[in-house]
């Protein structure tokens, strides 16, 4: 995110919604042997978000559960910006970031050809989930400006909005900011002691 322009304060609110995505659950259902634990129902839900399919579940069916799961993350993450909730705005591209990056990785195998230990990424498989990332990146910012046009918000607000995403602990609550349709935007400290911005 960082080479998208973003803060690393920002990075790190959706790197670490990113790497919460793997949790021991969705490992087990993703690893061979250990993903017998798991129901075939389960993994054909939670398997496409980390760029695989379950067991009895085709590589078509898997690439639209995991497209569908990208372009909701991308929604609720849009909608969210718009509304002034920066933190789960990150959150929710954070988690769209990890799907799109698993893909690159995994190319949808099952959870039993995906190796235990698997090999650090090469350097393409890194490029290209850097690229992926991007992507999920113009979509979300496409995204913000074409809803905030269409709810009457000006350049001006919508670009108030996009720098608050990318930069959250510099804003200033200014007389324009609390001028955006439903928003007042106003920084708190939150439980873990990082910033978060909210109504």
């Amino acid at each position: 995110m960082l080479a998208h322009g973003y803060s690393s304060a920002a990075a790190q609110v959706a790197a670490k919604a990113d790497s919460r995505m793997d949790n021991l659950l969705n490992a087990a259902a993703g690893i061979p042997y250990a993903h017998y634990l798991t129901t075939s129902k389960y993994q054909n839900r939670v398997n496409p978000q980390h760029g695989e399919r379950g067991d009895h579940q085709s590589r078509e069916m898997a690439q639209a559960a995991a497209s569908q799961f990208i372009s909701t993350k991308i929604d609720d993450a849009v909608e969210r910006a718009l509304q002034g909730d920066i933190r789960s705005a990150l959150i929710d591209i954070g988690q769209a970031s990890h799907t799109a990056q698993d893909i690159v990785r995994h190319e949808f195998e099952t959870g039993g050809q995906h190796p235990v230990g698997e090999a650090t990424a090469m350097q393409a498989e890194k490029e290209a989930a850097e690229y992926a990332t991007g992507n999920i990146l113009s979509a979300f910012e496409g995204q913000v400006s074409w809803r905030g046009m269409a709810r009457g918000l000006t350049g001006l607000q919508i670009n108030v909005i996009m720098n608050s995403i990318k930069d959250p602990l510099t804003i200033q609550l200014t007389p324009m900011m609390a001028s955006v349709p439903a928003i007042r935007i106003m920084m708190m400290q939150n439980s873990r002691g990082g910033f978060m911005i909210c109504n």
